[in-house]
């Protein structure tokens, strides 16, 4: 994506909108992002960049699907989870306790904003049909599950 508009206009991914106090005094106000990038105590990541990252590093594992989710945090702004859906989990020794385990060590050594919260067995987990993910479902999946996301 270049910078710039050709016009000085930085281009950023953010989606925000101008308003104007009874002052009149503009006001930047930031709404989220428009691409699927995350915030992360002002750092900006992408959860496609770290999946396929993610991908590279556990072609070992017998991972059909996984999605990392950003999820609120107070403390960081947003937070990333991963759903992953398991292949064949009698092959892995220890079962899904131990596939956490060896996901956690793959992603230990990820900056602390860029590494999964948690990681969630999810066996419905896939993509549509066209190939995408519809993260808004996953997000009320995620939700379902009345988990503790902000730990």
């Amino acid at each position: 994506m270049p910078t710039g508009d050709g016009q000085g206009w930085w281009l950023t991914g953010d989606a925000a909108v101008l308003t104007e106090t009874p002052e009149e005094v503009q006001q930047l106000r930031l709404r989220g992002r428009m691409d699927g990038a995350i915030a992360f105590r002002g750092e900006t990541g992408s959860p496609d960049l770290l999946s396929e990252r993610r991908r590279h590093q556990a072609q070992e594992l017998p991972l059909d699907a996984a999605l990392l989710l950003p999820v609120d945090s107070a403390e960081w702004d947003e937070r990333l989870v991963a759903l992953v859906r398991c292949s064949e989990m009698s092959e892995v020794s220890g079962g899904w306790p131990a596939l956490q385990s060896r996901l956690q060590q793959i992603t230990a050594c990820w900056m602390a904003a860029e590494r999964p919260l948690a990681w969630y067995s999810c066996a419905d987990l896939e993509p549509s049909t066209a190939g995408k993910w519809q993260r808004q479902r996953w997000q009320l999946w995620l939700q379902s599950q009345e988990l503790d996301l902000d730990s």
